[in-house]
């Protein structure tokens, strides 16, 4: 009779917790992409997919995933929308690929035909469509306003008039009277702003916004929404980090 490793670890003295540690670390190179974006894999991929349908994103819509990272959401985005009609941008590459890899099936990546851009200046302009909706979950929480500003300001220019873009932030003093935004955008480090803030930064790159606030994220993070008037101002060539 063949032994397996499961088998043979379970005979070991502990053999029952061996196991566990074995199957957790097994696992655990399938899984670091989730972890990377924060974890809450599920709850907060649902959340985003449920609240931009409820805003009325239809499958013949176009999606901007900004800092689409492992696809948390973009794996039910890409399954809605129409072929070729999810963008996704992130300047880590290791988690749009292990995203593709382990979270969305070949049959739905052959079909569904997903666009993919891989920046850390926030290069909209290198899509080949024109999105007609944006997200970005948790990047404005990671980011300085300087970088905020360059992805507000390249976003305008690639985004019509009526178009939408909703962004996630972490309202000052929700982690801490004392908490100071770290100098640099970063990755972990969370950023804490007030809404008029963002908004500030909105209208000079010529967005029309409002905070929606409550949304129903698991960590408390808030909703904005910037609508694009008629005009668009050209995209700033910068260096930024998206996140």
């Amino acid at each position: 009779m063949r032994t397996t490793l499961r088998t043979a670890i379970k005979t070991l003295p502990g053999g029952g917790q061996a196991l566990a540690l074995y199957q957790r670390y097994r696992l655990a190179p399938r899984l670091a992409h989730r972890g990377y974006v924060g974890g809450w894999w599920h709850r907060i991929g649902q959340a985003q997919f449920d609240f931009m349908v409820q805003q009325g994103l239809r499958p013949q819509d176009v999606l901007l995933d900004v800092a689409c990272g492992s696809l948390r959401g973009g794996r039910l985005f890409i399954d809605y929308l129409e072929p070729g009609h999810y963008l996704g941008l992130d300047r880590h590459a290791w988690l749009i690929e292990a995203g593709l890899r382990y979270e969305v099936p070949n049959r739905v990546k052959r079909k569904k035909r997903p666009q993919f851009v891989i920046s850390d200046r926030f290069e909209f302009e290198r899509f080949g469509r024109r999105p007609t909706f944006a997200l970005a979950q948790s990047l404005f929480s990671h980011l300085t306003k300087p970088d905020i500003r360059l992805c507000l300001t390249n976003l305008r220019s690639v985004m019509g008039g009526g178009d939408r873009f909703f962004a996630t932030f972490i309202r000052a003093g929700s982690i801490g009277e004392t908490h100071h935004n770290p100098e640099e955008s970063d990755d972990v480090k969370p950023f804490q702003y007030e809404p008029d803030e963002i908004l500030k930064v909105g209208r000079e790159t010529g967005w029309q916004g409002t905070c929606l606030g409550d949304w129903g994220h698991p960590r408390g993070q808030e909703m904005l929404e910037f609508i694009a008037p008629a005009a668009a101002p050209r995209a700033v060539n910068a260096t930024s980090r998206a996140v």
